[in-house]
């Protein structure tokens, strides 16, 4: 049950950050101060926080990394953060496993926003690839 997002990168205000895929895991050297986990070397967080596995390499993923200090984003009462996304939102990929109420809600939200595409994703019966179709 996933959802995959686009985004018009030109249009987003946001520091991108393309991931790294390798077999090699990045090392990160910590030390705990005040009972926080601190790396010695900020280079080496963002590697750990931008790099997976080759297996992953059909994504292309870009992230997105703020330091909670250094944005004047709030969370809400979950902790989660909300990223300002303007008009840079142009495409929703739906899951193909994602159960129909879901879907028809995400749908509709979708719709709220307008100009933007959406697709279901498939399973293709012939590759190991997922196939997309316009909703």
């Amino acid at each position: 049950m996933d959802v995959l997002l686009g985004f018009c990168t030109k249009r987003l205000n946001q520091q991108f950050r393309k991931v790294k895929y390798t077999n090699q895991r990045p090392a990160v050297n910590v030390h705990i101060t005040d009972t926080r986990l601190k790396a010695y070397d900020a280079t080496e967080s963002l590697d750990s926080l931008t790099t997976k596995s080759p297996c992953w390499r059909y994504e292309r993923e870009w992230r997105i990394i703020e330091r909670k200090s250094e944005t004047n984003l709030r969370s809400d009462k979950n902790g989660y953060y909300s990223i300002p996304i303007n008009d840079s939102l142009s495409s929703i990929r739906i899951g193909s496993e994602m159960p129909k109420e879901d879907q028809e809600e995400i749908v509709n939200l979708a719709r709220t926003i307008g100009r933007l595409n959406i697709y279901k994703m498939s399973l293709d019966p012939y590759k190991y690839r997922l196939k997309r179709h316009h909703i």
